[in-house]
């Protein structure tokens, strides 16, 4: 439990390892219950901290007064993200915070989280307009996809699933050549 300047009222956590990484959340005085995806800088390991503002028992007036902060592991997270039926081979969904970083596991890139930066066109449509996306572009290696994004503001993420432009149009091409 944090006051509305940040500061760690208390803990379950004896060690307070949690209590060093409140400045990524930045949620004083923040109204909006939210999700953040951090990484602990001092072990390197990825958290989801889930945030909810506390109010003073004023009915006519309540005002915020601290904020409640549960933190989980991303393992979860990165399992169904990673749960690819009918993606066949190229298929990918992932996350992508307000700083343009991959935040969850990637298919084709080992240590994504926090290393990956991905400036695609969904990623700034989201972070620049608040607007989702769906087309071909080129995703963050570089090769033309079929991709559509959920642009989620308020947890400052956008959620991206793609497959390769080739997989995708494959069986096309494969009609096309026994039509011809």
């Amino acid at each position: 439990i944090w006051d509305k300047t940040g500061r760690l009222i208390f803990s379950l956590n004896e060690s307070q390892e949690h209590a060093k990484i409140t400045d990524a959340l930045n949620f004083s005085n923040n109204a909006i219950p939210a999700v953040k995806l951090i990484q602990d800088s001092s072990n390197g390991m990825r958290h989801m901290a889930i945030y909810t503002p506390v109010y003073s028992s004023d009915n006519n007036s309540p005002k915020i007064i601290g904020h409640i902060v549960a933190f989980t592991s991303t393992d979860e997270l990165d399992q169904i993200l990673s749960h690819r039926n009918e993606l066949e081979t190229t298929g990918e969904i992932y996350l992508v915070n307000e700083d343009h970083f991959m935040v969850t596991e990637s298919l084709f890139v080992n240590n994504a989280p926090f290393n990956q930066r991905v400036d695609t066109m969904p990623v700034s449509e989201c972070f620049d307009n608040d607007q989702s996306y769906s087309g071909t572009y080129n995703d963050y290696r570089g090769m033309p996809i079929l991709g559509i994004s959920f642009c989620d503001t308020t947890n400052d993420l956008v959620l991206l699933t793609e497959m390769d432009e080739k997989e995708i149009l494959r069986p096309l091409f494969d009609l096309q050549e026994k039509i011809i």
